[in-house]
């Protein structure tokens, strides 16, 4: 019964992922832009800052020996600044979603208190194997096993989510563009006594990852184990659960709740892009070997109406730093 729920709510979510008409002609002119134009120029830019930062720091370690490791612990400081810059700008975007429907100063600290313990929860609930969880067959080993090595490595408990094959369905082949759809695992909550209560018997929804169609055109191994993480960290952070939460307290809290009006947005279209910058530039921020796969995918492809050059720009950063970071270790030696 809960994996035909998952699969019901599949179908919803991929309604989603339809491509807009006027996305056609205007993103493939955008692509070529991006792709032809864009990155070309900001990999040169990057090579040149790298370089010069190299040469500047091996000049100065002539004077003063302790510059190589002052530079490390300088690119663990950034690392840190990046991504508390990610998850500030979260937090004001949904902060900002609140105020424009008019919650007031009191409730808004509360539904963050909400989504805080929901999140540690959910958490938890993903650490450990579940019951009525269902893994489809039909996926081959290879993407199996990296599918599995993905989830481990952020912590997910692979026997906590339904792993669904929808990778043949032409229905979907036909209407959506994304190569894989997640959710975490979200429960039920109540308020008694102003204390949060979660319902913690069973989920409301089980988490899953499902694999689409678009999934079996990828040929390169690399481009699927970055977009496998892409849609990991997205569980791992549980970003379906920050946009439950929010659409639960709004329902509860405001006296004309509108979900039509919430998600077309440009406030809810802001919080989905903070998102999708989070399940890249995360996972890049904790793995040189996954911060080179982002770079490499994002080189090739943009994010269709999501992540353009000033993504891109930071993933390569990134990048850059960590190989950084590698010169400067082996100087150490």
């Amino acid at each position: 019964m809960k994996y035909i729920s998952t699969l019901f709510l599949l179908c919803t979510l991929s309604t989603l992922g339809q491509e807009l008409p006027w996305y056609k002609n205007k993103e493939t002119i955008r692509g070529h832009i991006y792709k032809n134009v864009s990155v070309p120029a900001i990999n040169a830019f990057q090579s040149i800052q790298s370089k010069i930062s190299s040469a500047l720091t091996m000049t100065t370690s002539y004077v003063n020996k302790d510059i190589f490791q002052k530079k490390i612990t300088s690119i663990e400081s950034e690392f840190t600044k990046i991504e508390n810059a990610l998850r500030s700008q979260e937090h004001k975007a949904i902060d900002s979603i609140f105020r424009k429907n008019e919650l007031d100063e009191s409730t808004i600290p509360f539904c963050f208190d909400i989504l805080h313990d929901l999140k540690k929860f959910g958490k938890e609930y993903m650490n450990k194997p579940e019951p009525n969880i269902h893994h489809d067959t039909t996926i081959p080993a290879e993407l199996s096993a990296m599918l599995t090595t993905c989830l481990k490595r952020d912590n997910i408990n692979p026997d906590s989510i339904n792993i669904i094959d929808k990778r043949d369905d032409e229905k979907l082949q036909k209407e959506v563009f994304e190569d894989a759809i997640t959710m975490a695992p979200y429960h039920n909550w109540s308020v008694k006594e102003g204390q949060l209560v979660i319902h913690k018997e069973q989920p409301h929804f089980y988490g899953f990852i499902a694999l689409l169609p678009k999934l079996k055109k990828i040929t390169s191994v690399d481009e699927e184990e970055a977009i496998l993480t892409h849609e990991c960290e997205h569980i791992k952070e549980q970003h379906s659960t920050t946009c439950g939460a929010i659409k639960s307290c709004l329902y509860r809290l405001t006296d004309d709740y509108n979900e039509e009006q919430l998600l077309n947005s440009p406030e809810w279209h802001h919080l989905i892009n903070i998102h999708e910058q989070q399940a890249e530039v995360f996972p890049s921020l904790r793995d040189p070997h996954i911060a080179s796969l982002m770079r490499k995918m994002r080189a090739e492809h943009h994010y269709t109406g999501m992540l353009y050059e000033e993504h891109y720009n930071k993933l390569s950063n990134i990048d850059e730093i960590w190989k950084q970071l590698a010169w400067l270790n082996k100087q150490m030696k």
